[in-house]
């Protein structure tokens, strides 16, 4: 890889990387400035131990341990292949939220996006280091 591609990746990343800690983030940005209860509570039928659950659980707990397996995975498979697989699959379960009717729905949607932006940090640090 010439230089100019290396650039050129580590632009791409850096660009999916800040999309990825948006997601991560976008329960928190929906509910600031509510209030009293967002409308993402009131569409749920969510009460606060359930929007910490979504908040925390739902994503970082599920995200901190498939995170492990998946920096196995991105060192013996293709990581740009696992890199696209990772923004496809995260943004199909964050299109999922839009579809979501109840809590649970929203909740699996959740640890979809967890699991898929576990598998983009390895990869894209793996590609980038080259080994």
């Amino acid at each position: 890889m010439n230089t100019k591609q290396r650039y050129t990746t580590l632009v791409i990343l850096l660009l999916l990387s800040i999309l990825a800690q948006w997601l991560r983030y976008m329960i928190a940005y929906i509910n600031a400035g509510s209030s009293d209860r967002s409308n993402l509570s009131k569409d749920l039928d969510m009460n606060l131990e359930q929007y910490g659950l979504l908040a925390g659980f739902g994503f970082n707990l599920f995200y901190a341990f498939a995170q492990l397996f998946m920096g196995y995975i991105s060192d013996r498979f293709d990581r740009k292949k696992l890199i696209i697989l990772a923004v496809i699959g995260w943004s199909l379960c964050a299109g999922s939220h839009c579809f979501a009717k109840t809590y649970w729905q929203f909740f699996i949607g959740r640890l979809g996006v967890g699991f898929f932006e576990a598998i983009f940090a390895p990869a894209s640090v793996s590609l980038l280091t080259g080994e």
